[in-house]
């Protein structure tokens, strides 16, 4: 079934756009634009205001002023709830075929919504659930970042359950996926528990009812600035342990994600501000046989296990 609709010299796609805006005023006009300027544009652009006390509410009014496309941009207003609570809001009042994310400091690449649109209306023995795309990040200024790109990540295609629940291999965080309403009417939508991984919770779901498929083209730039909160390591594992907690039934019996999952947990416990606080945390937060599951190597000790790391990353650093 194609979504697709001529209007004068525009195309559009049935696709709402959520954007989740709280005191991003700097990066909100760019990010509005960067979807405006589609090859093939949206139906709609949901900008959910998650309680902002910035000047962003005034830079999309301007935006919508001077908007002068078919794609329609509503301003959505909620208390502050986070941004699962705001991208939630959005799905809530979105009613086209097709849902997108953007978060408020990222942009889009002209070409994206054509080129995901195309790969869900492919002819397929199964409908896509999800498409994804690849990303590199950028600085303040927009300027690319080096090293960042995401092209050489290992490519997810069909049904990807396993390799997901293992690590996130999803590129572009929620800014990169194009989402059928209908599988996110059937698997819910972000979990508001969680505050950081919120995304792949969310993906895994979607990868349990459908496949997944992939747009080898870097169309997302994600912004790194003082502010992403990916930089507090203790914010990020205390929603580690919430994830892995709410996964562990599906993760226990696969030796390989155990072990990821172990590693990552001691990785953020040793960058942590307080390490000694982190590792309690994270060691009451799981009972003896997860713990067991999770640092096999050091009898279920986390904090042996952060001490082995500690020791080993010493070692490397005298060989060099």
């Amino acid at each position: 079934m194609h979504y697709l609709t001529r209007m004068t010299t525009h195309t559009t796609a049935d696709v709402d756009v959520i954007i989740p805006l709280y005191n991003v005023e700097r990066y909100i006009a760019r990010a509005l634009r960067s979807v405006l300027a589609q090859t093939l544009l949206p139906r709609r652009i949901l900008v959910v205001n998650d309680g902002s006390t910035d000047s962003g509410a005034d830079v999309v009014s301007d935006v919508q002023r001077s908007n002068t496309t078919p794609t329609e941009i509503i301003h959505l207003y909620k208390p502050n709830g986070g941004l699962s609570s705001a991208r939630n809001h959005g799905i809530g009042y979105a009613t086209a075929a097709y849902v997108a994310f953007l978060d408020a400091d990222d942009l889009w690449e002209p070409t994206k919504l054509e080129l995901q649109m195309a790969c869900l209306e492919q002819l397929r023995p199964e409908p896509v659930a999800m498409v994804y795309c690849r990303s590199h990040a950028i600085d303040e200024e927009d300027r690319s970042i080096a090293g960042s790109e995401t092209l050489g990540w290992e490519p997810l295609r069909g049904r990807v359950f396993d390799q997901l629940l293992r690590v996130n291999l999803i590129s572009g965080s929620a800014s990169a996926v194009v989402i059928r309403r209908t599988c996110l009417e059937t698997v819910g939508g972000f979990d508001q528990q969680l505050s950081a991984l919120e995304d792949i919770d969310l993906w895994l779901r979607i990868a349990q009812e459908g496949s997944i498929d992939l747009v080898e083209k870097d169309l997302v730039a994600l912004r790194r600035h003082p502010h992403n909160m990916q930089k507090d390591t203790t914010h990020m594992l205390r929603n580690m342990i919430i994830f892995y907690r709410k996964w562990f039934s599906h993760g226990r019996s696969r030796p390989e994600v155990m072990k990821e999952w172990g590693h990552l947990i001691a990785v953020f416990a040793l960058r942590a501000n307080d390490p000694a606080a982190a590792r309690y945390m994270a060691t009451t937060a799981f009972d003896a046989d997860q713990r067991s599951a999770l640092f096999p190597r050091t009898f279920g000790s986390l904090g042996l296990y952060m001490l082995l790391k500690r020791l080993r990353a010493h070692t490397n650093a005298i060989r060099r």
